[in-house]
């Protein structure tokens, strides 16, 4: 691999330093924690809170590879979406 791949690849794993993506896998491990360690909840939903909560991360990190700001907006929006239905689920765990 040469310097430039190398230097691509760091480009692209910007996201990581992003106090927002940093946040959304701290938020996923802590629904992981709940919904499969700690907690006795139906199959269906914790696999739908898991997917949510991690769906959120995801967006954040392919929206800054897009190559335009506009489709990385869209994925903010994404991973907004995906934070509501994360606490919508959440809730109804209580």
């Amino acid at each position: 691999m040469d310097y430039y791949e190398t230097e691509l690849r760091n480009k692209n794993r910007g996201y990581m330093k992003l106090i927002v993506w940093q946040k959304a896998i701290q938020l996923f491990e802590l629904i992981w924690k709940i919904a499969f360690i700690e907690a006795k909840i139906d199959f269906r939903l914790r696999s739908q809170l898991a997917d949510a909560a991690q769906s959120i991360s995801a967006n954040i990190s392919e929206g800054y590879g897009r190559r335009s700001i506009n489709g990385y907006i869209q994925f903010l929006y994404y991973a907004l979406g995906s934070l509501a239905g994360t606490m919508t689920r959440a809730i109804g765990l209580t």
